[in-house]
């Protein structure tokens, strides 16, 4: 279920726009350039410019394939499943794009009219490591389908899943796909308490205990009302221009999500989160119990099993392999929350100036849950959750479908 023919050109500008700002940013990070075959250092405002012209170029790219994509769903409807993966892809970029320049944070507040070399910016150019932008969007070197702008153009390809031992197809395809998202949530959680503020306030828990409670809850509220922030208007008031590239590629990201589901749908994600909190004591199991009741899973396995068990075993064999392969699936689309969820930690430099006055990580962190949310009950079939149908889940699979 790749991209339309109609947008797949798109990907290419998408891949373009992003290469621009994975270039920029790490120029700034090196605080060198070369010119004419000479490699020389630069000023503050000399590696802040370039970022300023590919977040322009990117920022306008992203407006242009989400027009595209509503356009597409006026024309036809019945393409609706892929534009719906197409504004995940998109989302999770601007989400990518916001945290890789929130690393260039630190610039913007010695960035005036005194010029200031980089290399001389005292242990600016110690902060290494792997850009989380070009491991989400481009993926691992040399394997196949990593990387959102490949699942953008390939959509959520089959792919072989190892065999499901002793358990029911179906048991063990729910189980995976709870697990999987509670994983990806737990992720956000622990990368959300690493920051500078909930991190000093709230301890990190062993178990999901009453401080992951308040980090929900924090959450929560971002879930129920994300337009209370008026993160739109706020971008013009923000000094930083570091500041105002990342808040507006979070806005993006936001709108796409609310475009998916429809504002008045958040509050279920709330209650989904509420959810989460009821059980065990390991935080992992703890979400994946509490999604069990949030998603329906006895309902999902009921009838899982209505349509799987009745037929031959040459066809339950093949409806079992597409299991198998749901299973890789969800692996494979989940990855990105978890890899993304490492921006949190940047986009905790970053200020909402609209009150209540907090940084931008935890509305970006509501967008991770949000997407996390939605792909696990997609995949599940869930009455409980009938957003953003672009799988053949479960229930569909067991059935044959």
């Amino acid at each position: 279920m790749p991209l339309p023919p109609e947008v797949l050109p798109l990907a290419d500008f998408i891949e373009t726009g992003i290469n621009g700002v994975l270039d920029a940013v790490e120029q700034a990070r090196r605080g060198r350039r070369v010119d004419d075959g000479y490699d020389t250092s630069i000023l503050v405002s000399e590696a802040l410019d370039p970022v300023e012209s590919a977040m322009r170029a990117w920022l306008a790219i992203s407006d242009q394939v989400s027009s595209a994509l509503d356009n597409l769903d006026q024309t036809d409807p019945t393409i609706s499943a892929q534009t719906q993966a197409a504004r995940y892809v998109l989302s999770q970029l601007n989400i990518g794009v916001a945290g890789e320049v929130a690393l260039l944070q630190p610039l913007a507040a010695v960035e005036g009219p005194d010029e200031v070399r980089i290399e001389n910016i005292e242990g600016w150019l110690d902060r290494g490591g792997e850009s989380v932008l070009r491991r989400a969007a481009l993926g691992i070197p040399g394997e196949y389908g990593t990387g959102l702008i490949s699942m953008l153009r390939t959509g959520p390809a089959d792919l072989d899943g190892p065999g499901s031992g002793s358990d029911h197809p179906v048991v063990h395809a729910v189980e995976t796909i709870l697990d999987n998202t509670a994983e990806a949530l737990v992720k956000v959680m622990a990368e959300l308490a690493a920051g500078p503020v909930l991190g000093a306030l709230i301890p990190t828990p062993p178990g999901m205990d009453e401080a992951y409670e308040n980090r929900l809850e924090l959450v929560r509220s971002l879930l129920e009302t994300p337009t209370a922030w008026a993160i739109e208007k706020a971008s013009d008031l923000i000094p930083s221009r570091v500041a105002r590239w990342a808040q507006q590629a979070v806005r993006r990201a936001t709108a796409l999500v609310v475009k998916v589901i429809g504002q008045q749908h958040f509050d279920q994600l709330s209650r989904l989160i509420n959810k989460m909190t009821e059980g065990g004591v390991g935080a992992t199991a703890m979400i994946a119990h509490g999604l069990k009741y949030a998603y329906g899973s006895k309902d999902v396995c009921q009838r899982g099993f209505e349509a799987f068990d009745p037929h031959s075993a040459p066809i339950r064999r093949w409806r079992a392999l597409r299991l198998r392969q749901l299973e890789r699936s969800n692996e494979r689309w989940l990855e990105p929350v978890g890899v993304l969820s490492h921006t949190l930690g940047p986009l905790w430099t970053i200020p909402m100036p609209c009150p209540p006055a907090i940084p931008l990580a935890p509305v970006a962190a509501a967008v991770l849950i949000a997407w996390a949310l939605l792909l696990g009950g997609d995949q599940l079939d869930s009455r409980y959750f009938p957003f953003m149908i672009f799988w053949n889940g479960v229930v569909d699979r067991a059935s044959g479908h």
